[in-house]
């Protein structure tokens, strides 16, 4: 008896088993699995690469292999190849569908590219692609650094992620930042003048500009000098003074030098 009830133990298993290896193999080639539509998401819109692109790019061979033969792999190789693109997430959906979304560098400053022409930047230093002032016109420009100077490029985005995080970055833009052999980083500021609530209704705002000097190491006591300037570039905003020139890496004090007349 109980070889009997082991031969139908075994028995059922094999069946159960040559079961789910003819439903693999009527999948892997049933026209219900073939890959007939691959939709495309991004993380940015619009995005810097068309669909279509990712589509070409992403050589998925539609309506004639089943998902379950897709090299998602050799897909997402492909996609990563473009500079413009971080990262990918292959997906398989129900029934005929291949998903596809990418995600985008985030670019965070421009600099000169080794063609003339202005780059993007990302948060990583990562140089790349190629863009203008018109279609990039709140980025800030990198001058005076070449792509081969990552530590420069590196104390760049920190002085800019720092002042987006500062109290600075209200109301005031850093619109470039240059390296000078002589000074070391210098940016150039923007801040409105005249913007204080007793005479916001009575003089239009105009916009002041000014060089502010940070020295050879931005990173040194950055937090500090940042809220120093911020609460410098509040009162001459509120009090409409013209500056010509900052020092922001005179140790503990923020120089100022007006403009003539203010």
């Amino acid at each position: 008896m109980a070889k009997f009830k082991n031969f139908l133990i075994l028995s059922f298993s094999a069946i159960v088993v040559l079961g789910t290896v003819a439903s693999v193999f009527y999948a892997l080639r049933s026209d219900l699995y073939t890959v007939r539509t691959v939709e495309v998401e991004s993380s940015v819109e619009p995005p810097p690469l068309s669909s279509q692109t990712i589509l070409k790019m992403a050589a998925v061979p539609t309506g004639r292999v089943s998902l379950f033969r897709l090299d998602l792999v050799a897909i997402e190789k492909r996609l990563l190849a473009s500079e413009w693109i971080h990262h990918v997430n292959v997906r398989l959906k129900p029934s005929d569908t291949l998903s596809i979304f990418v995600a985008y560098r985030e670019p965070r400053a421009l600099i000169q590219s080794k063609s003339g022409g202005l780059a993007l930047i990302d948060g990583s230093g990562r140089v790349y692609g190629s863009a203008n002032l018109v279609s990039a016109p709140d980025l800030p420009i990198i001058g005076g650094v070449t792509e081969q100077s990552a530590d420069r490029i590196q104390q760049v985005l920190k002085l800019l992620s720092s002042w987006e995080a500062s109290s600075a970055a209200a109301g005031f833009t850093i619109s470039t930042v240059d390296w000078d052999d002589e000074r070391g980083f210098r940016a150039l500021v923007s801040y409105v003048m005249g913007h204080s609530k007793s005479n916001a209704a009575q003089v239009k705002p105009q916009l002041g500009r000014t060089m502010v000097d940070f020295g050879n190491d931005i990173s040194s006591n950055l937090d500090v000098r940042l809220a120093q300037l911020a609460n410098v570039f509040h009162y001459l905003s509120e009090q409409g003074v013209a500056v010509r020139q900052v020092w922001a890496d005179a140790g503990k004090k923020i120089v100022v030098k007006t403009a003539r007349g203010s």
